[in-house]
């Protein structure tokens, strides 16, 4: 006896029709689907600096940035509306620097940005669509955060490093059907918490060559098991926060012909999800996720000719 091989027979309840015949569709089905536009616009960036001294300079920064728009493979009505454009603006104020006798690199960044036309994918079920499927709307979005990056040369063969970002974000997206037929205008916020990379650096005097050790920590606190609506799988690991241990030892020889190196990464072992990505979910009831990478290890050896 042959096996089920419709969609309602392996999971009962689903309509095996996924994609309705929409104007366009069979033309796109035999390949005979046209659609021609051009986009362009012209970009730049802007600087003032203010140098203080020989070691720290301040600027203030505008910049545009620009992605065409397009088309979406899944919806071919796009042919007759296309995706807009993605245009941005972003203002930066920094101050870049090396102070306590040019043992402390400082870099400060504070940024505002705000994006017209931001592409987003997501599932739709509108009228007469026996399923949810995924597609392109646009939205608006305004980004305002802070970036430090700080290197310390503690002494002449040790250096520590940290960087972090804290940034909020907030958008409004075009009007919609969701994934179970409502027609919703959303919104949306997003801001990082705790966030940041810590590095050590040693470089010991040995004979016959160089020495570099370095050691990365990662920390990235994840807040998604709060967010609304999301799903949670019960699953060890989903939701943990990002801490990640990497490490590399690399031996130069005198002559810098020859190189070795020892690394490894997620030194701890380290379980943790990714997403939980909804694609699939009303339609099939098919969640589905990710793993990180488990412990990495390696070695390399490498000459120059």
């Amino acid at each position: 006896r042959n096996p089920p091989n419709t969609l309602n027979a392996l999971r009962p309840g689903t309509d095996d029709i996924i994609f309705v015949a929409v104007p366009g569709f069979e033309e796109a089905r035999t390949g005979k689907l046209t659609a021609r536009k051009s986009w362009n616009k012209v970009t730049g960036r802007a600087v003032a600096r203010y140098q203080f001294d020989n070691n720290a300079v301040a600027f203030l920064s505008y910049s545009t940035g620009y992605k065409s728009g397009g088309y979406d493979s899944l919806d071919v009505t796009s042919a007759l509306n296309p995706l807009r454009p993605e245009e941005s603006e972003n203002l930066e104020l920094g101050l870049k620097g090396d102070f306590l006798d040019e043992r402390l690199r400082l870099q400060l960044s504070l940024f505002d940005m705000r994006i017209d036309g931001r592409q987003r994918t997501v599932d739709t079920l509108p009228p007469g669509q026996p399923n949810a499927i995924p597609r392109v709307i646009s939205g608006d979005q305004d980004v305002q955060g802070i970036e430090l990056v700080l290197n310390w040369v503690v002494a002449d063969s040790f250096h520590v490093g940290f960087l972090t970002t804290l940034r909020e974000s907030d958008a409004t997206w075009e009007t919609f059907y969701n994934a179970i037929g409502e027609l919703v205008t959303e919104t949306s916020s997003d801001r990082t918490d705790t966030d940041y990379t810590a590095i050590l650096g040693w470089y010991p005097e040995i004979p016959r060559g160089a020495l570099d050790v370095r050691v990365e920590y990662i920390f990235n606190e994840n807040n998604s098991e709060l967010d609304p609506g999301v799903i949670n799988p019960g699953i060890p690991g989903f939701g943990v926060d990002r801490k990640e241990l990497n490490a590399r030892v690399s031996w130069t020889s005198e002559d810098e012909q020859w190189t070795a190196a020892l690394w490894g990464k997620n030194l701890t072992d380290q379980k943790r999800l990714g997403g939980i990505s909804d694609i699939t979910l009303f339609s099939f009831g098919t969640p589905f996720t990710s793993i990180n990478a488990p412990l990495t290890w390696g070695v390399e050896v490498g000459y120059r000719f």
